[in-house]
Formats: structure tokens, C-alpha cells, sequence
């Protein structure tokens, strides 16, 4: 009889065990997140002329991001950075769709940004290793490294 009780003693531990890191499995994944991934990078364009004085220098430039949300809520995007300066760093530039206000990326949604510079001064740094920061609403950083 003492070996019954104790094999039921041990099936119910065992049930309440399992029981508890389902249901912290499920809790954690209901907690809501964000997660920008790069689907794709691409500089398009980059041609232009350099002159010693560079207010006489003549760059065009295009960077398209496809990016994707594969978090479980929205994401808001509102900064870009390429080599360390935000996309407004840099003179003449239009960005499409504008993040200026934020840019609402809905869960398990893409978009396709294209950041393009007009007859500027100097044009963003595209080589290998540079880095391309997507900025959020809630602080996040998602990062690209060109070349990978």
C-alpha cells in the first residue's frame, strides 16, 4: 500500500510540473514583441561626381529596405541609420513611405522603404560591413551589416 501512495505522490508531481512549464511556455508566448527582419538590402544607384569643394559635388543615391515584422504586435518605425548618420543627415534625401511621424508596421507584415539622396553634397558609405539601423517607437535597434 506505502508503494501505491508513493507512485501516486510521484504522478501528481510530475503532472504539476509539466502543467507549469506549459503554461510558462504559453505565457511567454503570448507576451507581445517586435522584430524587424531584413528581407532584403539593396542599393540600387550611387552615381555622381566628386569636386574639391564639396558643395559642387553632384551625388544620386537609392537604398531600398524590404523589411518584415515578424513579431506578434506592431512595430513603429521612425529612424533609419546608414554608416551611423540618421537618413535626414544627409541633404536632399526623400524617403518612401515617410517614418517621419512613425511608420506603423503591422505584426507578420512587410514594406518595402526606398530612401533615395538627390544631388547631394556626399553620398552615404555603401561599402561591405557598413551598418543600417532600423529604429522603433519603443527603442529597439535592428541591425545590417552591407555585404551579408
Amino acid at each position: 500500500m506505502g508503494k501505491t501512495r508513493l507512485g501516486i505522490v510521484v504522478s501528481v508531481v510530475v503532472v504539476l510540473l509539466v502543467s507549469a512549464i506549459v503554461g510558462m511556455v504559453l505565457y511567454y508566448n503570448r507576451q507581445p514583441y517586435e522584430n524587424i527582419t531584413f528581407v532584403d538590402v539593396d542599393h540600387l544607384s550611387y552615381s555622381g561626381r566628386y569636386h574639391d569643394n564639396p558643395s559642387l559635388s553632384n551625388w544620386n543615391w537609392t537604398l531600398t529596405l524590404d523589411l518584415k515584422n515578424t513579431g506578434n504586435m506592431n512595430a513603429s518605425i521612425n529612424n533609419i541609420i546608414i554608416d551611423g548618420k540618421s537618413y535626414t543627415d544627409y541633404s536632399s534625401t526623400t524617403i518612401n513611405p515617410s517614418i517621419e511621424k512613425g511608420y506603423n508596421l503591422s505584426a507578420l507584415q512587410n514594406v518595402v522603404i526606398t530612401i533615395q539622396g538627390t544631388n547631394t553634397s556626399a553620398p552615404p558609405n555603401f561599402q561591405t560591413g557598413k551598418e543600417i539601423l532600423v529604429i522603433t517607437a519603443m527603442g529597439n535597434n535592428y541591425s545590417y551589416l552591407l555585404g551579408s
